[in-house]
């Protein structure tokens, strides 16, 4: 499938390179080894090749590959990422599909390495870690944890899976843990030239630090081991608010961001502003969670209580299972549901953008206002639905980071000053609306880039695991740290196997 984004088509063409003639050909070649090996390998005509093609969270994901990979073990990839080097097959690498970005997951023109049969896990309680394969999804580590009192940091929504977590990651524990990757003790990685080594604090500590924001770049993490953490139960729930409480849900909001969440780690907000262009109408849900074993509503978020909502499904939980649950009985996949056919997610197609900035009350009410009058002037469009998100980044969140051996987000620039990470998302139904929408909703937030460094509230950091296609992430995480993102690179994938035949995805700097 093309896809022709106004403008964009002709980035879009170069982003996702397609294939010409004779890369098809060598892809053909490819596919046909794997396939010699006995290995799980679907053709386009294969039963479950429309299903594993289309089993994304966005429709703007289903692209052309020429055949499907399904491994088993870390040694089929190993083989196979050897094959690929070996004779210049491109391929991408699938985890769980929650990307919005094209290619990021999948390709046109080559082999798409879908790791959903990497689903071993392995506890050790004593110890306090997990070992998961990357072809899991976060709803089996809670499964695995919560008999035994213990979770860890991972996403927040069931069906996400492992690419959050060389992405940056946040967790209902990130305010006192950290994000995900800084509690990823070690990475299992299949090398450019099939070669399987560990990344830890011990050994191979660069290629360690550099997964932990690195994205795609070094290669293929078919296991991790994450540390996990006792709990006794915790806290938590939606609440939802109708229109008329919106203004006063973005300062409480705001108050979350610069004193709620500074002032006790175990707290976690979830804040959503949703306009739904069928109904015309506004309204929000708030997912709040108090990381300990309490039996009423901390007086610390008492501004969300005094805001007036229509609903409070707060309360204390065994597990962190039931909470993850109720959030994907309310939420969905994070996005509005339409039908699961052909893939198990919805239909809709999905864009994000996100940037960083120093909180001002003002400036988070405006940006509100602001998308608020742009989708009503977009209400056209068929099930356009958009939302809006203000996550807090504390100083403790980032001192975390610094505690577990760093990461290369390059956030240290923000000092003891907390952070807020702007998220603006939009869905609708028919993909060819996206010719008129998408580049208006890049102005949009292009525009409220625009405002925040008129206001000198801007910080450059752009989290991947929520970023637009061509917005330009590793380049976010400073000089420094992309001068040494690119040494690592050189010394693990010399002949950069992982730039030129892993095209999707955020790539180093030119």
């Amino acid at each position: 499938m093309m896809l022709h984004f106004l403008g964009f088509s002709v980035a879009f063409l170069g982003l996702l390179g397609q294939g010409s003639a004779a890369t098809n050909t060598t892809t053909q070649q490819c596919c046909a080894m794997l396939n010699a090996n006995s290995y799980t390998v679907l053709s386009s005509n294969a039963p479950t090749f429309e299903f594993e093609r289309t089993d994304y969270w966005s429709t703007t994901t289903w692209l052309e590959p020429t055949c499907i990979y399904m491994p088993k073990t870390t040694e089929e990839v190993s083989k196979a990422v050897a094959l690929f080097a070996e004779h210049g097959c491109r391929f991408a690498i699938k985890g769980g599909g929650h990307s919005t970005i094209p290619g990021a997951a999948n390709i046109d023109n080559g082999v798409t390495m879908v790791l959903k049969q990497l689903n071993d896990t392995e506890v050790n309680l004593d110890e306090h870690w997990i070992r998961v394969g990357t072809g899991n999804v976060f709803a089996e580590v809670y499964r695995e944890l919560d008999p035994h009192g213990q979770v860890a940091v991972v996403g927040r929504l069931k069906p996400v899976g492992f690419g959050l977590a060389v992405a940056a990651g946040v967790s209902y524990l990130s305010n006192s843990q950290g994000w995900a990757i800084d509690n990823v003790l070690s990475y299992e990685v299949v090398l450019a030239n099939g070669t399987v080594v560990e990344a830890n604090a011990t050994n191979n500590a660069d290629l360690h630090w550099a997964l932990k924001g690195g994205n795609n770049n070094f290669g293929v993490v078919t296991h991790m081991k994450l540390a996990t953490y006792d709990t006794k139960g915790v806290y938590g729930g939606d609440l939802t608010y109708p229109e008329s409480s919106l203004d006063q849900l973005v300062s409480a909001n705001y108050d979350y961001i610069v004193r709620q969440s500074v002032e006790d780690p175990l707290t976690h907000s979830i804040p959503t502003i949703g306009y739904n262009a069928t109904s015309d109408s506004a309204s929000a849900f708030v997912t709040l969670v108090y990381n300990d074993r309490v039996n009423s509503t901390p007086a610390i978020f008492q501004p969300w209580l005094d805001t007036p909502h229509d609903s409070n499904a707060m309360r204390l939980r065994d597990t962190y299972g039931s909470l993850v649950e109720e959030v994907r009985d309310s939420t969905g996949d994070g996005n509005v549901n339409l039908s699961k056919t052909p893939g198990s997610h919805s239909m809709a197609s999905i864009e994000l953008r996100t940037f960083t900035i120093y909180p001002d009350e003002d400036l988070i009410l405006d940006f509100w206002h602001t998308y608020h009058d742009w989708m009503r002037n977009w209400s056209h469009i068929n099930g356009l639905y958009g939302f809006n998100q203000f996550w807090a980044l504390t100083p403790r969140t980032r001192a975390e980071a610094n505690e577990k051996g760093g990461n290369a987000l390059g956030l240290d620039s923000a000092g003891d000053k907390p952070l807020a990470i702007i998220l603006f998302n939009i869905s609708f139904h028919k993909l060819e609306d996206a010719d008129a929408v998408l580049p208006a909703f890049n102005d949009l937030v292009k525009s409220c880039i625009e405002k925040a460094k008129e206001r000198g509230k801007f910080h450059p950091y752009i989290m991947l695991t929520l970023a637009g296609w061509d917005q330009e992430v590793l380049a976010s995480y400073g000089e420094e740290n992309v001068a040494k993102l690119k040494q690592i690179a050189s010394a693990y994938d010399p002949d950069a196997v992982f730039q030129n035949l892993v095209p999707g995805g955020q790539k180093l700097p030119a």
